[in-house]
Order: structure tokens, then sequence, then C-alpha cells
């Protein structure tokens, strides 16, 4: 509690004048009382560490038990019958080493309750009857046996570009591909030459038909029949049409793309065509009714990239052959109509053997019939 009365007092830490209203107060503010606390707890730190600070010299003895923990003249290998932790103390090896020794047959041991005892003479017979040492030779190097060079006089060479054009390869997979057939080789002016006659026989049957005039390129399948690179390349390899290389560019047959991609055309008099979207939005049907209608009344098709497309004119002839004369209600139109849950109305049609129809997901009843039986004719006599 502070007092009524002022006193000028001197900061103990700044120097600067203050009034102060206790006696005992000594800076003058809580930022130069903080300093002062913590200068006094410095010096205190430093002399405590000068008082305690004395150098003792290290004796000779703990610097050699330092070095040399374990001594040979311990109690615990004095004696004649030795376990397996004295043992690999002893021998200075690893305890799970000395377990090994002992396994192997090595040292002699005896087990007791789970224990192993070796005795003494043992192991110093173990160097008393060793033989003496030998240094292991090092095993020589075996060179692997250099491939025959064949004394054959080899006159005629392809080239990288001659052999890319005519078996359709790069020039990367004809190097690999001459290595692994063990294909004799030379170079000149900075250039692999390959052996004909070699090539030629190991590549028999994959030269290309020289008949083949046309060819098509990856862009231009793509362009022409809609279709993705990776799409192209997968076709081109499942139906192993013919390729050849030329100028870095990968060419496949005309013909062969032509009869295998024409069909996914359609039939080019065909002008208006639907798409599946379409159709369902026109008749309401399910993609898996359009493939089962398609196929059922062989409906012309075709293929654009991932898209199937069908003929317009055929697909509404089919509908409209199919379509009933007869008019058909829907069953919430029925419903509706006589005043029935959805139950009773499939109840009657069950019953009654009401003709029905399906038109995709939806199923149509008769009217005809639900007329004869919810209306019948009444007769006046």
């Amino acid at each position: 509690m502070s007092s009524n009365f002022e006193i000028t007092k001197t900061c103990e830490l700044c120097g600067s004048s203050f009034i102060a209203r206790k006696l005992t107060t000594q800076y003058c503010s809580h930022q130069c009382s903080q300093r002062a606390y913590k200068l006094r707890k410095r010096d205190e730190k430093i002399k405590a560490a000068v008082d305690n600070q004395t150098v003792q010299p290290a004796s000779t003895e703990n610097i050699s038990n330092q070095f040399n923990p374990i001594q040979n003249d311990s109690p615990n290998l004095k004696i004649e019958i030795l376990n397996l932790d004295d043992v690999a103390v002893l021998m200075g090896i690893n305890r799970m080493t000395v377990y090994r020794y002992c396994v192997q047959g090595k040292l002699k041991c005896i087990k007791m309750n789970r224990k192993i005892f070796i005795r003494r003479n043992d192991i110093e017979q173990l160097f008393e009857s060793a033989p003496p040492y030998v240094v292991t030779p090092r095993k020589a190097k075996t060179q692997e046996p250099t491939e025959a060079v064949s004394e054959e006089c080899i006159t005629e060479f392809y080239t990288a570009d001659e052999l890319a054009t005519k078996f359709g390869y790069s020039k990367s997979a004809i190097h690999k591909m001459a290595a692994s057939k063990h294909i004799p080789k030379t170079t000149h002016n900075g250039s692999y030459l390959y052996s004909k006659r070699h090539f030629d026989e190991a590549f028999a049957g994959k030269q290309v038909d020289e008949s083949i005039t046309e060819w098509y390129t990856v862009e231009q399948i793509m362009v022409l029949y809609s279709m993705t690179k990776n799409s192209v390349y997968s076709l081109t390899s499942e139906r192993a049409i013919t390729k050849k290389n030329q100028s870095g560019k990968t060419l496949y047959a005309k013909s062969e793309i032509d009869t295998v991609l024409q069909p996914r055309l359609g039939d080019t008099s065909i002008t208006e065509w639907y798409s599946s979207d379409e159709i369902r939005e026109e008749y309401g049907l399910e993609p898996s009714y359009i493939a089962n209608f398609v196929f059922v009344n062989k409906i012309p098709k075709k293929r654009i990239g991932n898209k199937g497309y069908y003929s317009k004119q055929h697909f509404d002839k089919a509908v409209a052959e199919r379509k009933p004369s007869t008019e058909y209600i829907t069953v919430d139109k029925a419903m509706e109509l006589y005043r029935m849950s959805r139950d009773a109305v499939y109840a009657c049609v069950k019953r009654h053997n009401i003709p029905k129809i399906k038109e995709g997901p939806i199923i149509k009843l008769q009217k005809s019939a639900l007329e004869a039986l919810f209306n019948p004719v009444k007769l006046y006599i």
C-alpha cells in the first residue's frame, strides 16, 4: 500500500531522479527494475562459475581403467569353468560368436539348466592343436570367353537407314536387334554397317512388301477415322498391320487400315444419324435397350472416336414397325383413370391377362382391355 508522502530519489540503474512513495523503492520504472534483476543474476552466475572452477589432474589409474575396462585378471576368469560371457571376454569376441562355436563343435561345452559351461583347458587346447595359419589365396578373375570371330569375308552390308526403310524399325531398335542376334557389324566414316546376309537370315519374313505403294501416317489415320494416337497404336499392334519406317516416321499400309476401319465409317449414302443421347431424348430408351434394339433390327451404324451413331432413317422405321396399332397407356395413367394403387393395377393385369408392352423402362397397358374390364357394356332390355 502506497503512502501519501513523496520522496525524491535517484534510480540506481539509469541515474535519473524520480518521485518515490516508498522508502524501499530503488528504480524509477518497472523496466529499470527488470534490467537490474537480470544484471544481478548474471553476476551471481559468473561468481559461482569462478568459485567452482578447480582443475584436478587426471590420475594414471583412471586413464588405464578408461582404456582397459576389462582386465584378464578378473576374478571370474581365474576359475576353470567359464560361461559364455567369460569366454567372450577372455577371447575378445562376441557372445553370439562363442555360442556359434559351441553349436558348430569347435568348442567343447556342456549344457545344464539352459546354461552353457566351457573349461579353460579346452580353450587352451584349441591354440595348442591349431594348424599353422595359411593365407587364403585370392580367386583369379575369370575373363568371359570372347566370341569367335568368323573368318568368313563379308562384303555386303546394310546401313542403318537402309534397314529402317526395309524392316520398318528405328535405328536404336536395329542396333539392339543386331546385338541380340550377334550380327556382325563394322564402322565406316563414323556409321555402323551391318552384315546383309546375316540380317536377311535373322529377319526373314519381316521385310516390307514392296508391292505396297500407299501408306498412312499416324496423323492421317487419326484425322480420317477420328481416333486417338494410342488407339491407332493399339489397333495396328493388335491387327499386325504392315508398317515401315521412313525418315523417322512410321507408316502403315493403307489397304490394310482401310479394310479394318472402313466398316466404322458406315454407309456413305446415309446422311442423317442418331447419337445415343438423341435416341434417349427422342424415344426415352436406355443405352442397354438401344444397343439390343440396334442389334436385333440390324440398323446401320458408324463410329466416330469413342461415340457410336445410328442411321436415323432405319431407326425411325424400326420403331414405327414395332409400335402397336392399338392404343396403350402407362401404369400411372391407369392409376389416375381408375383410381387404383400401383399394386392393384399390377394384380388386375396379372389376373385378367391384360396385354402389355415395354418401351425402354416404361410399361404400357392396352387401353381397350382395361376399358372392357372396368367399363363393361350395359344391356338394357
